[in-house]
């Protein structure tokens, strides 16, 4: 709950107020997986408008998921996969990525 204090906070039972973020947090540091990996090339950079039929924004595993079924699906379409950081970099890259085969209700 907010108090005078932090007016945008948010409180644990029995601990001090956490700050919320006022934007969405960047995270600019590397993680695990990356760490093992040789260093990608350099990515392209959009210049100007272009026209495609699709564009996808976001690189995470959906992102990149829809593009490659709809890259099977529609061999001659144009289609643009916009990313502000590099693939992967968001959640999809900083999570163990479990699956799990059990029931929920």
């Amino acid at each position: 709950m907010a108090d005078a204090r932090h007016p945008l906070s948010i409180r644990s039972a029995g601990t001090e107020p956490v700050p919320r973020p006022s934007i969405i947090p960047r995270h600019e540091d590397s993680n695990g997986w990356w760490e093992i990996l040789p260093k990608p090339p350099a990515h392209r950079v959009l210049q100007g408008d272009i026209r495609v039929e699709t564009a996808i924004v976001g690189a995470g595993v959906c992102g990149m998921a829809v593009a490659h079924r709809l890259g099977e699906l529609r061999q001659d379409s144009e289609i643009a996969v916009i990313e502000a950081e590099r693939a992967g970099f968001g959640a999809s890259g900083r999570n163990a990525g479990f699956m799990l085969n059990l029931h929920s209700h």
